[in-house]
């Protein structure tokens, strides 16, 4: 399937590259409430590398910490001249920008996605930020991000059936429902439509007592799993333990990504000091008007 139809199904990410721990505790958290995939880069050598690998990403910058202005000035003009990145948008969030540096880097590179300040209440921001999410089609068709745990250790699902423990490992996990590989030897007894009282979500060394329904069984590939949808009492008690486990998941498969990958070794301080932003000259009389 092509890269465009599959963003139409499950979305863009959203990065927020050295944000503030007012962007992180206020922003990508509310962000995150919208079931939008959400990350964080604070590592600005890693930005080239990990956007390449995630092409037609939606990208805000913030440029109030990390690098200089003029630094970065020339990452964001290396990133607007890199065709592998695809459809990217990048936004700009800064409260020190003045009107000169905003013509300057509009020139030089494609700010797509706006420039922000964050101000004395993050919630102006936050507003923009949602827009641009829903003009771009971040969150596609899909209704919840979800995080694969195929390769987590200790991620199981488990109930008492017929005087028989059923454990099953869990192959993904939204905030709503979870999808569980099934041995063979376990398919006799699991009905579709059956409700499930008082299981045993592990999720690592935490465990959670949940009730769900069996949505329904189907066959991934080489694996036959179990898709399940939890019960809103469920739901309204766990909601933002299980959001903020899916979110450490999805942020550490991202970062053991990241080890993978070469730092960005450009010096883009030293470079930014060679630049020179003229200053805007103004019309006293059109000022006026």
């Amino acid at each position: 399937m092509a890269e465009q139809d599959m963003s139409s199904i499950i979305g863009r990410k959203i990065f927020f590259i050295a944000p503030t721990p007012t962007i992180k505790n206020y922003v990508v958290s509310a962000l995150r409430d919208d079931e939008l995939e959400v990350y964080v880069i604070d590592n600005c050598k890693m930005v080239k590398n990990v956007l390449a690998k995630n092409p037609g990403s939606i990208c805000f910058f913030n440029l109030d910490s990390g690098l200089s202005l003029m630094g970065w000035f020339i990452l964001l003009e290396d990133l607007s001249n890199d065709e592998s990145l695809g459809d990217m948008v990048i936004g700009l969030i800064s409260d020190r920008l003045d009107d000169s540096e905003k013509a300057y880097v509009q020139q030089h590179a494609k700010i797509n996605g706006g420039i922000h300040k964050i101000g004395n209440t993050p919630l102006k921001l936050l507003d923009a930020i949602r827009g641009i999410a829903e003009s771009e089609h971040a969150k596609g068709r899909r209704q919840y991000v979800r995080a694969n745990c195929f390769s987590e250790n200790l991620h199981e699902l488990m109930w008492n059936q017929d005087n028989t423990i059923i454990k099953l490992k869990l192959a993904d996990i939204s905030t709503s429902g979870a999808a569980v590989k099934v041995q063979q030897k376990f398919l006799p007894l699991i009905q579709e439509k059956s409700k499930i009282r008082g299981a045993t979500l592990r999720l690592g060394t935490r465990q959670f007592l949940i009730d769900f329904i069996v949505y329904g069984i189907h066959q991934r590939g080489p694996n036959t799993l179990m898709i399940t949808i939890f019960q809103q009492e469920t739901i309204r008690v766990l909601h933002d333990d299980l959001q903020n486990y899916i979110y450490e998941i999805l942020q550490k498969h991202m970062a053991e990504e990241m080890e993978l990958l070469a730092l960005d070794e450009k010096e883009y301080n030293k470079l930014g000091k060679q630049i020179k932003i003229p200053k805007l000259t103004v019309d006293p009389k059109a000022e006026k008007k």
